[in-house]
């Protein structure tokens, strides 16, 4: 009979916690086809300095013939940040990997769009058109990570010499700065909105105010002007 010590259960509680933060962080790669040509963009929403990886793998799905001698099918890949500035341009092959760290908080716009329009085969039918009757698609399977689910302990590990144990606490120490950093993101964000709103509300009052005020002046010099031509007129 096995009895577990305070040690072991102390290990089991860290297992369980860091899971929990791990995987709620984490989400579930995304599936799509993209037409010759195509492009996809994503939105991702981090605050400053968090590391971004984007991982990806494509297999041509409703094919014609093979790739064209000498044609290379792969993906670009293109960053912009939160005031559409331009981050960082990448070309890759059918299956990649690509991490940036955000300078700003804000969203991310992320493309992966196809390097080449020539998917279709040599041989194709063509419509009456002039367009192809069997376009060739990518099956696109995107994976978005953020800060620690992008970060690779194993290769911490490697680099800092560091026990389990240790892996474990760093990516629960990570998981737990992320988290403080992410409320503190979210609570700029929502002074900032509210910032917003009372300055929108302070102006739609003085507008009000100003357009009340104006009405009232209006009627005053309408009834003024008519009082003096009746009394121009003698009818009063």
């Amino acid at each position: 009979m096995k009895f577990v010590t305070g040690s072991m259960m102390a290990k089991l509680c860290l297992g369980m916690v860091l899971s929990v933060l791990v995987l709620g962080a984490m989400g579930s790669p995304l599936y799509m086809d993209v037409q010759e040509g195509g492009k996809k963009c994503f939105l991702e929403d981090v605050p400053k300095d968090t590391l971004v990886l984007v991982k990806y793998t494509s297999s041509q799905r409703y094919a014609g013939d093979d790739q064209r001698d000498g044609e290379q099918k792969g993906w670009i890949v293109t960053v912009d940040g939160p005031s559409n500035e331009f981050i960082a341009r990448r070309e890759l092959g059918n299956e990649g990997r690509y991490a940036f760290t955000a300078q700003v908080g804000g969203e991310h716009k992320i493309c992966l769009q196809t390097n080449t329009g020539k998917w279709f085969s040599q041989g194709a039918e063509f419509f009456s058109d002039h367009t192809p009757t069997h376009l060739a698609y990518q099956e696109l399977q995107v994976d978005i990570e953020t800060g620690v689910g992008a970060t690779d302990y194993a290769e911490v590990a490697r680099l800092e010499s560091l026990s389990a144990m240790e892996v474990q606490l760093r990516q629960l120490n990570d998981a737990v700065h992320e988290i403080i950093g992410e409320q503190l993101y979210q609570k700029r964000r929502e002074m900032a909105f509210r910032d917003t709103s009372e300055s929108t509300n302070s102006r739609v009052m003085w507008w009000s105010v100003g357009q009340t005020l104006l009405l009232i002046g209006s009627a005053f010099w309408q009834v003024r002007h008519l009082k003096n031509f009746f009394h121009q007129k003698k009818v009063v």
